[in-house]
């Protein structure tokens, strides 16, 4: 029996949109509640799992073959259907039968698409059960905008915790560890909630995550969910659709190369102490993990403005400031 669902243009899209970032084919579960994805890329990286309520819908007429079945389940194209669907008006019809899926518009135009054979595809992997320590909600086209800047100069993004409300984006290669990108969100600004219970750090492949960051819209919310050594979940919710997508942090054998070793300012003459923390100073948003500890003495010889930047984004410890980055 066919299956007919009527529903915004720019809300089917965005459904289908997420899913291609991933795999290009999926299976899609259709039943009398929702339309739900969960696919792994190829390489086994990165799952996503996509939910899009009943109530997204204009029509929702859901039929079935056999009187027992409870959902609809086809496996697709959907990196064709999506191209299909852009080339349509507004609103759009998607017709299901036993062998293909149609998508038209009030325009008569219509794209058939041959269903593919389900036994060919899974989805049946289980949604990771993750401990993290730290998770941060923020605008997804602000984090769209981060990630892009990233992906300009760099191959992958380190996102870790400088504080309990402050959090580091940076970019880098693994080859040369040299920060080509950095930037701070803070509480309120730019990060809308923090939940901290402990520090969290994740380096991810902007190989995986980039495409899937360019599919958030603008009204988009995206939380994150970070630990130590364990894939990373965004949580995001756009245009009424409900996204979980897990990826695997990149695993360094040797955490040194991400460092270097605090400076001792102590082995510095007085005016080569000063020269160094201002040169701090004016290229502190485009370091990459150098890490400082300054006699606090040494801070009465600054300017105040110059004093009062290295009390904000350091720590008092035994008599020194110690500035991580």
């Amino acid at each position: 029996m066919k299956s007919m669902f009527v529903i915004e243009k720019k809300i089917i899209m965005n459904f289908f949109n997420y899913a291609q970032r991933v795999n290009e084919e999926c299976i899609i579960r259709i039943d009398e509640n929702e339309w739900h994805i969960r696919v792994m890329d190829p390489s086994d990286i990165s799952l996503i799992d996509i939910s899009m309520k009943k109530e997204n819908f204009n029509e929702y007429h859901l039929n079935f073959d056999n009187y027992n079945d409870t959902e609809l389940k086809i496996a697709v194209n959907v990196e064709d259907i999506y191209k299909g669907i852009k080339k349509l008006g507004d609103p759009v019809v998607i017709n299901i039968d036993e062998s293909k899926i149609c998508v038209g518009d009030a325009n008569n135009t219509v794209f058939g698409f041959l269903l593919l054979n389900t036994d060919l595809y899974r989805d049946d992997w289980k949604l990771p059960d993750i401990y993290h320590p730290l998770s941060f909600k923020m605008d997804g086209i602000l984090l769209k905008k981060i990630i892009k800047n990233a992906k300009d100069v760099g191959d992958y993004v380190k996102i870790e915790t400088i504080d309990s409300n402050k959090i580091e984006f940076s970019s880098s290669n693994l080859e040369d560890m040299e920060a080509k990108y950095r930037t701070v969100l803070e509480r309120d600004r730019g990060i809308k909630e923090i939940d901290y219970k402990e520090r969290g750090k994740a380096i991810l492949s902007l190989g995986y995550l980039y495409p899937v960051s360019r599919a958030f819209g603008k009204k988009s919310i995206v939380e994150t969910h970070i630990g130590i050594n364990v894939p990373v979940k965004l949580c995001i919710e756009d245009m009424g659709i409900y996204i979980e997508y897990f990826l695997a942090p990149v695993k360094i054998e040797d955490e040194k190369k991400y460092t270097v070793p605090p400076m001792d300012f102590n082995k510095l003459k007085t005016m080569k102490r000063i020269k160094t923390i201002k040169k701090f100073i004016e290229n502190y948003r485009g370091c990459y993990h150098y890490s400082y500890k300054i006699p606090i003495e040494i801070l009465n010889i600054l300017k105040y403005e110059e004093r009062k930047f290295l009390e904000n984004v350091g720590k008092e410890i035994n008599g020194y400031l110690v500035i991580y980055q």
